[in-house]
């Protein structure tokens, strides 16, 4: 179980969850956001995933982005 007691087990020490994104941001552009903050090439991103809706789409037909999305790095240390 996780420290806060909740069960939940999508806690995770090293998964930043990022919110007031814009909705044209997309993973690629999420993770390149990221290595430039950190000032570090060589730190290690896991996954970098925007949260995207099943049921609305935009005028081509991709899932639109709903805001938010989460950062997973390797380690703690970044």
């Amino acid at each position: 179980m996780h420290a806060c007691g909740c069960g939940c087990f999508l806690h995770r020490q090293t998964r930043l969850s990022i919110h007031n994104l814009p909705r044209n941001v997309d993973d690629k552009q999420l993770r390149n956001m990221f290595l430039a903050a950190t000032g570090r090439k060589e730190s290690k991103i896991q996954q970098a995933k925007i949260v995207r809706s099943s049921d609305r789409v935009d005028a081509e037909g991709n899932k639109r982005s709903k805001g938010f999305g989460f950062v997973e790095f390797e380690s703690h240390e970044v």
